[in-house]
């Protein structure tokens, strides 16, 4: 088809049609049909493509390359927008799982303790417990598999905010899967990044504090609060008396009867009540 002086002439625009007055398509044309093309001397992770116009090859946009999978995993990577891909040429080193934990009570309720763990700075009642590399391939259903390589492998390294933290309180590993993010890694693994988190739990034991009122004597006495710690855990006992008018109180003990006081520190392997004198 031919076009006179003044026809118009279609001219792409990102899949749709526009209209100049019988005037070339060039790299000063108000609209362009782009396409992603992948930036020369770029590689691998740190790779990044080009917007180029189709017609004229003007040059836009420059942006990092947006792999399928992350660049922190082992495999074949490849850009959703350019097509470019790579795969790792080294032995692959296994894949990242970001490990964590929560504590519950004996009810399995989330419950904080007093000492021991640093917990997470949303609020909630789940800490970070590290990163474990595995060369195992990462399933779902092999979350007690890998909930072994966390107490057993050198590859499994505690983050420093619980460092200290005894991996036998794990009593057992409740879920294995893809998620947002890394909650203390956020450098390798920033939100908008899904990889894997293996989450376990902690069965931590409520330490309470009871008034033990003589046969009779109904009146209110104020008690410690109560409070959770971790599996054997030494608990200060509180310094706090309670005050019941006729009575002076005479310590806190392991039993309603009074036979063994608790000083200082008592062992809290269970829910446990100290009881007043």
């Amino acid at each position: 088809m031919l076009f006179g002086l003044g026809d118009k002439v279609p001219v792409v625009n990102r899949g749709c049609v526009n209209f100049c007055y019988n005037t070339p398509h060039t790299e000063n044309s108000e609209h362009h049909d782009w396409k992603w093309v992948h930036v020369d001397g770029t590689e691998k992770e740190n790779s990044q493509h080009q917007q180029v116009c189709k017609h004229c090859n003007k040059e836009g946009t420059i942006e990092r390359c947006k792999f399928d999978l992350p660049t922190t995993e082992t495999g074949t990577h490849t850009c959703k927008d350019c097509g470019y891909s790579y795969t790792d040429e080294i032995t692959p080193t296994g894949t990242p799982v970001y490990v964590y934990f929560k504590t519950v009570n004996t009810k399995n309720e989330l419950v904080k303790v007093e000492s021991g763990v640093t917990y997470n700075a949303n609020g909630s009642s789940w800490a970070t417990l590290g990163k474990l590399v595995t060369a195992t391939p990462v399933t779902p259903e092999k979350k007690n598999i890998l909930g072994a390589e966390v107490k057993t492998s050198s590859n499994f390294v505690k983050h420093d905010s619980n460092k200290d933290f005894d991996l036998d309180w794990i009593s057992e590993w409740v879920d294995l899967k893809r998620d947002n993010g890394a909650a203390g890694y956020e450098s390798e693994a920033p939100f908008g990044t899904h990889v894997w988190h293996l989450d376990g739990q902690v069965n931590v034991y409520k330490l309470s504090y009871d008034a033990n009122r003589p046969a009779g004597v109904t009146a209110d006495v104020t008690v410690p609060d109560s409070a959770y710690y971790l599996p054997g855990w030494n608990a200060p006992v509180s310094t706090d008396d309670p005050t019941l008018q006729g009575y002076n109180f005479g310590g806190w003990y392991k039993e309603p009867e009074c036979v063994n006081e608790a000083k200082e520190k008592v062992a809290v392997a269970e829910d446990t009540v100290l009881y007043a004198k």
